[in-house]
């Protein structure tokens, strides 16, 4: 139910290729903790709101309503792409500083590898050299985990267009069982929370 609404929202707001592939990540299967090797290009997601190359971004935190919070942060000024990656995902890892958010994964777990391919492609990789296997969770707490990374990356970093995630330097093809993660996955930015303004004009 959760992957069929999530596409159905998604094909209204990112139109049918990016819905197609956004579909695609959202087979739910135990597949436990299966690896398999780097999956294939994803389908472009269309236009999407990126941060600037200056100094501020934002980063996608879950949050106890359960949907993804903006929290803005400083960094410092770059025009490369990759740097930004690990910027936006070092702070991402950090935990959030407001309330009503929460870290997407828990303390310990490191960004070791941030690369940027010439199709666009990112490929990031989580590591805990403890833990063989990603954090377990249910469907919507690995969603928001997920993508709390990908959109974090997607959204302040224009030269990128896919994310594929790594743990413990393997692509794997669930991070906790649910969610495919076998090929670059595209940007939700659905499941972002609407900022007050805007609800309200949505809701007007």
């Amino acid at each position: 139910m959760i992957a069929s609404e999530i596409a159905r929202r998604t094909a209204r707001r990112l139109g049918p290729l990016a819905a197609l592939a956004l579909a695609a990540t959202l087979t739910l299967a135990g597949c436990g903790g299966e690896e398999t090797k780097l999956g294939e290009e994803a389908a472009p997601a269309g236009p999407l709101p990126v941060a600037e190359a200056g100094t501020t971004v934002n980063l996608y935190f879950p949050s106890t309503a359960g949907l993804l919070v903006p929290e803005e942060r400083e960094v410092e000024p770059t025009d490369d792409p990759e740097v930004r990656i690990r910027q936006v995902l070092e702070g991402l890892l950090a935990g959030p500083d407001e309330p009503g958010r929460v870290p997407p994964l828990p303390e310990g777990i490191r960004l070791t590898y941030a690369r940027l391919n010439r199709e666009g492609i990112a490929y990031v990789d989580l590591v805990a050299p403890e833990q063989a296997e990603p954090p377990s969770s249910g469907s919507l707490d690995e969603m928001l985990t997920v993508y709390s990374v990908v959109d974090t990356v997607l959204l302040n970093v224009g030269e990128a267009r896919a994310v594929v995630l790594l743990w413990n330097g393997r692509q794997r093809k669930s991070f906790a069982g649910h969610l495919d993660t076998a090929r670059p996955l595209v940007a939700n930015p659905d499941l972002v929370a609407l900022p007050p303004a805007e609800k309200a004009g949505a809701g007007g």
